[in-house]
């Protein structure tokens, strides 16, 4: 039997400070399931990952003396897919999936070693390049079996959350955080309107801290945030993390040119998803009121350096019938996304070697 785990100081005041309530009674609870599971699957556990954001992350030892991650996570709309694109890829340019109980979200996973961030790359260029590879590769139609999200419903979930926001800070009179929002709110409404569904599982979070050394492979990806939609979305990360805190013109310029060549898209594709996913995570977690953190403050100027090159007012607001585009995009968004748990097939503790 493993002895009882102690979750990370810093992993816990993360949860709480995030999830509030349920992130407090995750950390209470999480010890008892870590437990059961390794019981179950037959595994003895190691001390935890320190560095952890959302889930309390072990090594472990399974039945036949090989090494693999144990990964609890607090359960959220982006991380219930995770199992499943692990499933999906099967060990093609992301770690193995070995297990997964549904019923808590557990995950045995392969351990990729020596598992140093591609971050720590020392050539940065040729990270860009392998990270380029990684997403390309990765990309392939959803498989059945499993109701992945769906990028038409997180533009629905934007447009009705910016619609609400635009019209506050328009009383509030926050020019700094109205202007880019309200280029995003106009960019969303348009992406939405002429919707077609890929039907391509893409990745939400590919970045060079979620891609690690391995043995199997050189480099593999971890922790994937899947979503059905256009590839093209996969662009807007890459930009926000190269353009830095201290983002400029110029510089947003040259980022999205290299993103665009790297992950073969129009540049222009690049800037849409680039200032949306900007928007997003200066509106993440906050309401869009109230002090902003040091995170959604780099968001705002990363948000007003790419809106500079849209010509639309960014003071116009949305007309008289407000309100009912709102309720019509909160519709569309639950139309869009059916919950997985009503989706999910297959045996609940599924062990693929």
């Amino acid at each position: 039997m493993n002895r009882r785990i102690a979750v990370p100081e810093r992993l816990a005041q993360r949860v709480t400070a995030t999830f509030g309530d349920a992130g407090r009674r995750w950390v209470a609870e999480v010890p008892d399931v870590a437990a059961a599971v390794a019981d179950r699957w037959a595994l003895r556990l190691g001390d935890p990952f320190p560095e952890g954001t959302h889930a309390l992350v072990l090594p472990a030892v399974r039945p036949d003396g090989a090494r693999a991650v144990l990964k609890l996570p607090l359960r959220d709309g982006e991380n219930d897919a995770e199992a499943f694109a692990l499933r999906a890829y099967d060990g093609d340019g992301a770690v193995r999936l070995y297990g997964h109980d549904p019923a808590t979200g557990a995950m045995l996973i392969e351990q990729a070693e020596p598992g140093d961030p591609l971050l720590t790359h020392p050539d940065m260029a040729a990270a860009f390049a392998i990270a380029c590879g990684l997403v390309l590769r990765l990309r392939r139609p959803a498989p059945p079996g499993f109701a992945f999200p769906s990028m038409r419903s997180l533009l629905a979930g934007w447009v009705a959350q910016w619609t609400q926001l635009a019209l506050e800070l328009r009383v509030t009179g926050d020019p700094d955080r109205a202007a880019p929002l309200t280029a995003a709110l106009r960019l969303a409404r348009r992406q939405l309107r002429h919707y077609r569904e890929a039907g391509v599982l893409i990745n939400r979070d590919t970045h060079l801290r979620n891609i690690v050394a391995a043995g199997r492979e050189p480099w593999l990806v971890i922790d994937p945030k899947p979503v059905v939609g256009p590839p093209a979305y996969e662009a807007g990360l890459p930009v926000l993390l190269m353009l830095g805190a201290e983002p400029t013109p110029d510089a947003a310029d040259a980022v999205i040119e290299q993103v665009a060549a790297g992950l073969r898209h129009d540049p222009a594709e690049v800037r849409d998803w680039a200032l949306l996913r900007a928007v997003e995570n200066m509106t993440w977690n906050r309401g869009g009121s109230g002090s902003q953190t040091g995170f959604q403050a780099v968001s705002a100027r990363q948000a007003a350096v790419l809106m500079r090159r849209y010509d639309a007012d960014p003071w116009a607001l949305p007309g008289p019938d407000t309100r009912r585009k709102t309720e019509m995009a909160d519709v569309e968004r639950r139309r869009s996304w059916p919950p997985p748990a009503n989706s999910v097939t297959g045996s609940r503790h599924e062990v693929r070697r």
